[in-house]
């Protein structure tokens, strides 16, 4: 603090409003709005507080300063700070955003503070010309960096809007229409797909085979423990019907549209009473919701599971080229592609764990679920439940499918990456100045309330 402004506490130059209850003055349409910690929470007839005062949270929210500028009503989790005539209303707002209410939190739940305890903060004050040039130049400042922070948003929704674009034209074909016209010979989406099931037919005839061998082994060793699993009958394959094939949209001639479930060995999800295997800090990993981000696997702060050797969950074992895709939850829909090998690590009962035949399928499928034309439209109208959306692993199965050949999903993966990688990187680093903006903010703050703000020449234009 400089040696010309003074160390004032809050007792000193401002007054502290309590909240009340809303209920007598609650009024649909009424001419002052209702504050709490969060924010504005309704209409009043009659207020509490004056124009220009600061909220600052009482409990729960109390590290979130709110400026008010007319008169309102609040209620009994929030304090209204009222400046005296020595201090700019704003200068007392800005001070608040910068201060670290939290540092003053005694409770051990709900964030708490006592008016005794806001009364005794120290504050430096200028004088008030100097207050008010401050003012100015952080609003000026924050206006700056507010318009800077919408223009990098509107730059990010236009990335959205570039990348659904592309991944549209991808999966009507029209990226490889070129392609398409060069090759000889082509083979067709419906070859690609009878390969898929014949490989489907062996997988299951040799679960059936290895299961019976371990049955015979069991048998020979006494029947120690529990008899081997029979492995599940695999359910009949789900197809598209003729009315719904008409709702979809047209394909290139060599393309097929399909049911997820045609491509799959199966899908499934992790057991429910997993819970009582939790394990701090080792095990195999258990993937959640939160650890499925936008389009990709986070493990870095899985939980972990410590699993008996009688337990089941094989089937739920996550493998290079199986596709998770989250079920439950406000991002249901989000998915991730097992590019390569992870330690071991099962799905649990909010994450589905698709495998697919054709492993080198696993690339144009992650794109393809991503698509709000194609694969994320379908799954998105498949979900049901209002508060916590729910996906069906039977609606999964359902979800159509655009299918060509092997050969050309891969020319579609190449072309995408090419596109995809630099619209990628610039997203990247519009996030990264997004994330900055708060870090500058505390910045400018820190530096008002050092006097170190204002330049020698401001200074002396307001003396």
């Amino acid at each position: 603090m400089r040696e010309d402004w003074t160390s004032c506490a809050f007792s000193d130059v401002l007054e502290i409003i309590s909240g009340k209850s809303q209920k007598e003055v609650e009024s649909i349409g009424g001419p002052y709005p209702i504050y709490g910690s969060g924010g504005e929470m309704g209409r009043a007839s009659d207020f509490r507080c004056p124009p220009e005062t600061t909220v600052v949270g009482r409990k729960g929210t109390i590290n979130d300063p709110l400026f008010v500028k007319e008169a309102f009503w609040n209620i009994d989790t929030a304090f209204g700070l009222v400046a005296k005539p020595c201090l700019n209303t704003r200068f007392l707002y800005f001070f608040c955003r910068n201060f670290n209410f939290l540092s003053l939190d005694r409770s051990t739940a709900i964030p708490s503070l006592t008016k005794g305890n806001l009364y005794e903060i120290q504050m430096p004050v200028p004088p008030l010309a100097e207050q008010q040039a401050i003012v100015a130049k952080l609003d000026g400042l924050f206006s700056e960096l507010d318009k800077g922070v919408e223009e990098l948003k509107s730059a990010q929704e236009k990335l959205k809007v570039y990348r659904q674009a592309v991944l549209k034209k991808a999966f009507e074909g029209e990226l490889t229409k070129d392609w398409r016209a060069k090759q000889t010979d082509l083979p067709t989406g419906e070859e690609l797909l009878d390969q898929i099931r014949g490989r489907r037919a062996e997988y299951h005839t040799q679960q059936l085979d290895d299961w019976a061998a371990s049955v015979k082994a069991w048998q020979a060793d006494g029947k120690p423990g529990k008899k081997p699993r029979k492995p599940s009958k695999s359910p009949p394959l789900k197809e598209l019907g003729e009315d719904f094939l008409e709702t979809l949209g047209p394909l290139p001639n060599s393309w097929i549209w399909v049911t997820n479930d045609e491509l799959m060995f199966y899908v499934t999800s992790g057991s429910r009473d997993w819970k009582r295997y939790y394990s701090e800090d080792c095990g195999a990993y258990f993937v959640r919701t939160q650890d499925i981000k936008t389009n990709s696997l986070d493990i870095r702060k899985c939980a972990f599971v410590d699993l008996p050797e009688d337990v089941e969950g094989k089937r739920s074992l996550i493998e290079t080229g199986d596709l998770l895709m989250t079920i439950t939850g406000a991002n249901v829909g989000k998915i991730a592609h097992i590019q390569s090998d992870v330690s071991e690590a099962y799905v649990s009962q909010s994450v589905a764990l698709m495998k697919y035949v054709e492993k080198r399928m696993g690339n144009y499928l992650h794109y393809y679920f991503q698509s709000s034309s194609h694969g994320a439209k379908h799954i998105g109208a498949m979900v049901y439940g209002v508060g916590r959306p729910v996906l069906s692993l039977e609606d999964m199965r359902e979800a159509p499918v655009a299918l060509c050949t092997l050969n050309e999903q891969i020319e579609i993966v190449r072309i995408l990456d090419s596109l995809l990688s630099t619209c990628d990187k610039l997203d990247s680093d519009i996030q990264k100045g997004l994330d900055r903006k708060d870090t500058l903010r505390q910045s400018l703050l820190m530096k008002a309330f050092r006097g170190e703000l204002l330049s020698e020449n401001e200074l002396i234009s307001i003396q």
